[in-house]
Formats: structure tokens, C-alpha cells, sequence
């Protein structure tokens, strides 16, 4: 088994087993029955996406109880070979039994504003009770958040030195990629830290000294680094 395929089984596992404890937890937040999970882009998490859909992970998970969401996305249709959506529905949730009306993608084909706006009311929906994190604030409890790790140590869409990293009242976010100007979408921190289970799926050579610094670095104030600040509330 080459190391691409070991990570994927690793991650699905380690997938499998936190929806399993979710929809075992008794005191969901938000809904009475079910999980939820925000998925990311790119081409990292495609081998994870495509063993979470074999026979084997298929039966351990009761998908037609899944709400699905996106970390982030570019503001590109949902046939653009450049959607985190695409991406998705092509490897695995097309080959699952989901609830279509529970798979919320975001709307890449509308502005960066406003596609935020409308996913942040999705989720308002989706998570009526919402967990109280900070300076009266509340947000939402996603069971598990898959992230990705930038080569500049960005995740979702939350760019070094960009104003949405400092974004604490808001869910979602229109954003743009530093270097293309891209147009993007993107949950914001404390969205993204009230997760149940977070876990960062990176790979590769190109990766490792960026690695190395966010693990070095774990600064809340780094607008460097964004993926060392990220604080989760459950540790």
C-alpha cells in the first residue's frame, strides 16, 4: 500500500469513527437525530473522499443522516472543474446514499458576498441552537471539520494578512486569494473552532516546512500563519 492510499485509510477511519461517536453523542445541538460535516477542497482530500464511498465505510455510516457543508469555495459554478463541490459530489457523495436536500453547497455562481450571506442564513437554519463561544456571540456545532493546509499556511479560505481572519461576529465570509484576487467563500474561525472534531489533512513534501512552522508557531495573533491560531473549543 503506497503512503497516498495508507493516509486516505487512515483519514477515512479516523472520519468513520468521529461520525459514529456523533451520532451516538446524546446531547446534540443541532438537531435530534444525525451529523454534520464540513468538507474541504483540493486535490488532497480526493482519496479520502473516494474510500469513505467503498463498500467498507459505506456500511459503517449512516449517511442518509448527514447534513454536509463546505469549509470554503470559489466563486465558480458547481460544474467548474475548479468547485470544492464538484470535487465532492464526483468522488464520493454522488456513489452515497445522502439526502440531496442535506448536502448544502455553497453558491459559488453568485458574489463572494453574497453567496456568504446565504450560507450563513443556511446554517442559522440548519443550527437553530447555536453554542455561546465568546463576548456573546454564538456559533455553530459542526461535528467534523476536514481542513486543508495552504504551501502559505492558509485554511478554508482564510488568507495570511487578510480582514477575515479577525472576523468573530460573522459565520461566513466573502474573501479573496491573495495572489489571483480569486473571489472566495469561506467559514470564519470561531466557526470553524466550535467544530466537534477538527482534523488537517496535508500531504507531501512541499508541505513540510510549512508544517513545521505551524506547529511551532500555535500563535492566535499570527496573521502569518493562519493555521497556527486556529483554537479549537473542544481542544
Amino acid at each position: 500500500m503506497d503512503s497516498k492510499t495508507a493516509l486516505a485509510r487512515f483519514a477515512a477511519k479516523q472520519m468513520s469513527d468521529c461520525i459514529r461517536m456523533a451520532c451516538d453523542r446524546a446531547d446534540l445541538t443541532r438537531r435530534e437525530s444525525g451529523f454534520s460535516l464540513a468538507l474541504s477542497g483540493g486535490n488532497t482530500p480526493k482519496e479520502t473522499f473516494a474510500t469513505l464511498a467503498s463498500p467498507e465505510f459505506v456500511e459503517k455510516i449512516p449517511w442518509s443522516q448527514a447534513d454536509i457543508f463546505w469549509v470554503d469555495e470559489r466563486c465558480v459554478p458547481p460544474e467548474h472543474p475548479r468547485s470544492n463541490f464538484k470535487l465532492a459530489n464526483e468522488a464520493f457523495l454522488s456513489r452515497l446514499p445522502v439526502c440531496t436536500e442535506r448536502v448544502h453547497r455553497m453558491h459559488g455562481e453568485l458574489t463572494a458576498n453574497e453567496a456568504a450571506a446565504a450560507y450563513e442564513a443556511k446554517l442559522r437554519r440548519v443550527f437553530p441552537e447555536a453554542v455561546t463561544r465568546e463576548a456573546g456571540y454564538a456559533y455553530p456545532r459542526i461535528d467534523f471539520a476536514l481542513l486543508g493546509l495552504g504551501d502559505d499556511g492558509h485554511l478554508a479560505s482564510l488568507f495570511p494578512g487578510m480582514p477575515a481572519l479577525n472576523e468573530r461576529s460573522r459565520w461566513v465570509v466573502g474573501t479573496q486569494e491573495p495572489k489571483s484576487g480569486e473571489a472566495r467563500i469561506s467559514l470564519t474561525f470561531p466557526v470553524l473552532e466550535a467544530a466537534h472534531d477538527i482534523a488537517f489533512l496535508v500531504e507531501g513534501a512541499g508541505k513540510a516546512k510549512i508544517l513545521a512552522s505551524i506547529l511551532r508557531g500555535n500563535s492566535k495573533s499570527d496573521d502569518a500563519l493562519p493555521a497556527s491560531r486556529l483554537q479549537p473549543m473542544s481542544g
